[in-house]
């Protein structure tokens, strides 16, 4: 087991890693809050070459336990948007979101953005609530054509 924890910038050397760890949590860890259909189109609409963009022209951080890349998260600097955190189902309970957010965080805090909104999935809201975000509403995110994904808009107002 790991004794440290190492968030870095995403590089495009990761976006295996990246793409593995979205699968891996959407299907072990988002799966009991979906309907199989909207898992299943979901993890066919990404595909690991779609992360390289992401990874150019945005901000993505990676956890790396030492041993793999175990979570990722990605924030929509221009837009105050926290886009993405995702662990792997076997590094959940570690610390690795906590990690992730609160780097996202301190990075938002430190360009000046004084808020944060984010669309959590449905096993994710306490997850936020807990970390002082705050639910503002239901939302959907359109997957493909016929199959949207519920998420709830949750928001946290970033202090010194």
């Amino acid at each position: 087991m790991p004794t440290t924890l190492t968030i870095r910038t995403a590089r495009d050397g990761d976006v295996g890693a990246i793409w593995r760890v979205h699968t891996r949590a959407i299907e072990g860890t988002c799966a009991g809050h979906y309907p199989d259909e909207v898992i299943a189109a979901w993890v066919e609409r990404l595909k690991p070459d779609s992360y390289l963009g992401v990874v150019k022209r945005g901000i993505v951080v990676i956890a790396d336990d030492g041993f793999d890349i175990v979570g990722f998260g990605q924030l929509d600097l221009p837009n105050g948007e926290i886009q993405a955190v995702y662990v792997s189902p076997d590094a959940q309970g570690r610390g690795v979101g906590d990690a992730l957010l609160a780097h996202l965080e301190r990075l938002a805090c430190r360009e000046g953005t004084a808020r944060l909104t984010l669309k959590a999935t449905l096993n994710a809201e306490a997850f936020y609530a807990a970390r002082g975000w705050r639910t503002v509403g239901r939302d959907v995110h359109k997957i493909t054509q016929r199959i949207s994904l519920a998420c709830v808009a949750m928001e946290k107002t970033l202090g010194p």
